[in-house]
């Protein structure tokens, strides 16, 4: 009951420590409590009920008034409340036990129709519940429910309290492809000796169904030549990334295949480090009709969402960046998948075109993203033990090749830092800033 309804009757309080919990998970805790006497204004009929005391209980109900001037209420009929129809504040709200303790036989349908509400006897008088239709012109009417519980345990209140503020993503949910991807990552990924991880191909369906496409390779090649001609700055940093390709072991010389993957460049004037991007081109279809990228599965997105990441910020950010590229140029393709991972190039129009194969997963190939950011998430998981705190954060704020994480202090995070950079640079994946 309303603890101004308490100081108006002189009700006697004493201490209690209960805690309510309602519609939507609201909650609120009640720290007093009394015993009241309820008594009927139409009969003898009274009994003793302990109440906690709150602030208020609802809102005054009904929200607005109600005509009832052709309501069908009998003369006959003592109601508890003959002022229900007009807004007014809640006194008292009965649990369960007592309300059905109330209940005596009768009712009393005002409507057959069910468009008005129904008369309900009980041992303090007519009550009337239910609901009615308004008649046409007037306001909408709004439906009010009272509904709660106690719950004697403050701790399991405190620990709802946090679930609710502490945001959670939902575990994954993979497909049957997905699993498969996840398995064939397990049965086939090694490190060689340098800590670098060497992966498979997950090809879902026969990589030998794929047709020919050195034609339409040789095609895609002369159209970037006629581009690179047009702009000697692209066309510089466009030679420079292939050779880098090519002197890191990226690439290499290859005798003759079958696919091939165009290749063209990307641009973005703006950035301030990579203006230029290569990008191989697996979804080009051989002469089956058929692309790399079809007979391949992309594996299951690992990352949680960026926010996802966001949301868990509770402290000053720390940002390391990598590079995506590098990434996947750290990720060694096995030997046996290279020869669906080539392509033709040639660093003069007039000399002979060669071919190589791409010995790193491949920047537009579909499971590029997974096997590069698995792989990462393998590295993470080698030093959960060692660095708990680190590799929980990192594995929980890394977005595609950036690390996003908070620290509770300047210490904390240099230390993090610190700790990131050296795990990251011992499978091959160097922050870059």
């Amino acid at each position: 009951m309303p603890k101004d309804l308490c100081d108006q009757l002189g009700v006697e309080k004493s201490p209690i420590n209960l805690d309510f919990q309602g519609i939507s998970s609201t909650s609120t805790h009640s720290s007093l409590g009394a015993i009241v006497t309820i008594a009927s204004r139409c009969s003898n009929y009274q009994f003793s009920l302990p109440c906690a005391i709150l602030d208020q209980i609802s809102a005054d109900l009904p929200l607005r008034p109600v005509n009832i001037e052709d309501w069908p209420i009998p003369h006959s009929v003592y109601l508890t409340d003959p002022q229900f129809h007009n807004p007014g504040r809640i006194s008292i709200l009965l649990g369960l036990q007592p309300f059905l303790e109330l209940l005596e036989p009768g009712q009393i349908a005002l409507d057959p129709a069910g468009r008005l509400p129904i008369l309900q006897n009980t041992k303090l008088g007519w009550v009337v519940s239910g609901r009615y239709e308004t008649p046409p012109q007037t306001a909408p009417i709004s439906s009010t429910c009272l509904i709660t519980f106690v719950d004697d345990t403050l701790s399991q209140q405190l620990q709802r309290f946090f679930e609710m503020e502490e945001y959670t993503h939902p575990g994954p949910h993979f497909s049957e492809e997905e699993r498969m991807c996840e398995a064939h990552f397990e049965q086939y990924t090694v490190r060689d000796n340098n800590g670098r991880f060497q992966v498979r191909l997950p090809f879902r369906e026969d990589p030998k169904s794929l047709g020919k496409s050195r034609e339409i390779a040789t095609k895609r090649l002369e159209q970037i030549e006629r581009k690179l001609a047009k702009n000697h700055l692209l066309k510089g940093q466009y030679h420079s990334i292939l050779r880098e390709y090519l002197e890191a072991g990226h690439m290499s010389l290859a005798p003759v295949g079958s696919v091939y993957l165009p290749h063209y460049c990307v641009s973005k004037e703006s950035s301030t480090t990579t203006k230029c991007r290569v990008v191989f081109d697996a979804s080009a279809k051989t002469t089956s009709s058929k692309s790399l990228n079809v007979v391949l599965m992309s594996g299951p997105v690992l990352q949680d969402s960026l926010i996802d990441i966001l949301l868990r910020f509770r402290s000053p950010v720390i940002a390391l960046t990598g590079d995506i590229q590098q990434m996947y140029r750290m990720v060694q393709v096995a030997t046996e998948d290279r020869d669906y991972q080539r392509i033709l190039w040639r660093w003069k129009p007039e000399d002979d075109i060669d071919e190589y194969t791409l010995n790193t997963v491949t920047y537009g190939t579909k499971p590029a993203s997974y096997l590069a950011t698995k792989c990462v998430q393998q590295l993470l998981n080698l030093f959960a033990v060692k660095n708990p705190d680190a590799v929980q954060k990192a594995l929980k704020g890394t977005y595609v090749d950036d690390v996003l994480i908070g620290a509770d202090s300047p210490e904390e995070a240099q230390h993090l830092r610190q700790q990131l950079s050296e795990i990251f640079a011992s499978g091959g994946f160097p922050l870059r800033k």
